[in-house]
């Protein structure tokens, strides 16, 4: 996805430290048509998030978001850990109660 765009992406660090560090990726004007046939215009945001585990080793996590939104380097950062977190954390949430179905015996 970078190849469509290999300039929109943004380096993000939390301190002088770097306890965190995000390499932020967009593309904007990607075409969607939904299952009613409407016609939407999404960009996709795929983040790597480097931060230290409690053994404090090294460790990468990668998640992408859709947004409507147009992102520009200005607001990625914005984009990615207030409304992107945001979402993450609902689906956390969701999927914390979901109740595992099993089969009936037999």
């Amino acid at each position: 996805m970078s190849k469509l765009e290999p300039g929109n992406s943004v380096r993000f660090e939390t301190d002088a430290q770097v306890e965190i560090g995000q390499d932020l990726r967009w593309v904007n004007q990607i075409a969607y048509a939904d299952s009613d046939v409407r016609e939407h215009s999404l960009a996709v945001l795929p983040c790597s998030e480097t931060r230290p585990n409690q053994r404090q080793e090294r460790q990468t996590t990668r998640v992408k978001w859709v947004t409507n939104f147009t992102v520009k380097a200005i607001i990625v950062v914005t984009v990615a850990n207030q409304g992107g977190r945001l979402s993450w954390r609902i689906d956390k949430r969701t999927e914390e109660r979901w109740i595992p179905v099993r089969a009936p015996p037999q």
